[in-house]
């Protein structure tokens, strides 16, 4: 073989080394200095709201301006200006914000802890589902889900502040030996009355609560009902837009 071609071999090889090594080096530089750069976004919004927690910051496509993510909800940040936008990002009619609500939202779900559920029907569409026990849109949402036989809801006890009864009745829900059971009774009014929590209760499961409500926290939830069908979110008794969701699930 030519010893011209064969240098030229050794060469082409030499260089392929150089950048197979230097490759990483590079890509690892990138990363670091993207992750400096949101750091550095997350410290400026900590110094100019600093009662303002974030879990996450990324860029949006807009310049200078970062998508800031804080438990569960989503809001826009300039540093340059120290100006902070509240509210939704739209293009072409459609809310640009609400899209990204939904995927982190979907892979959120994808974690929760499901066995801490409390499990109602064992069909095969699965629903995840947060309530309160005096929402009556839970109860209309409720009595929809209750006629299907092919529904699992793995629902975690979300009770709003304004409902003054709502937390006691969760934990008499999680109290109970057959909480789906328990869980029906509540919606179909059998707590409606004054009563008092079994000996225990509290103690034993207010912990469980708790949890149930930072998850719901760390998804944004702001009123109940609110599902998660096929990674999508819908919020509030929207039986239609639950129907047709649950029709798309094999």
């Amino acid at each position: 073989m030519d010893s011209k071609i064969v240098s030229f071999k050794k060469g082409v090889l030499r260089s392929l080394v150089f950048l197979i090594v230097l490759l990483p080096i590079f890509v690892g530089s990138e990363s670091r200095a993207q992750n400096d750069e949101m750091a550095g976004v997350a410290e400026s919004l900590k110094k100019a709201y600093p009662k303002i927690r974030v879990d996450e910051v990324s860029k949006t496509d807009m310049e200078g301006i970062y998508e800031m993510q804080s438990e569960g909800n989503i809001f826009y940040y300039h540093p340059k200006t120290g100006t902070l936008f509240l509210g939704d990002l739209v293009r072409d009619k459609r809310s640009l914000t609400e899209a990204r609500r939904n995927s982190i939202g979907s892979k959120l779900v994808k974690n929760l802890p499901l066995e801490k559920a409390v499990k109602i029907g064992n069909g095969r569409k699965m629903v995840v589902e947060f309530s309160d026990p005096d929402c009556p849109f839970c109860r209309k949402a409720d009595e929809y889900l209750s006629k299907r036989g092919d529904v699992t809801v793995n629902l975690f006890l979300y009770p709003l502040p304004n409902h003054r009864d709502a937390r006691k009745k969760s934990l008499q829900i999680l109290c109970s030996a057959d909480q789906a059971k328990a869980y029906k009774e509540v919606m179909a009014g059998k707590l409606d009355q004054p009563f008092e929590l079994s000996a225990g209760c509290e103690s034993k499961n207010s912990s469980t609560l708790e949890q149930h409500l930072a998850w719901g926290q760390k998804l944004g939830v702001s009123g109940t009902p609110a599902f998660w069908i096929n990674g999508e979110r819908v919020e509030g008794a929207n039986i239609p837009e639950i129907e047709r969701l649950l029709s798309a699930q094999k």
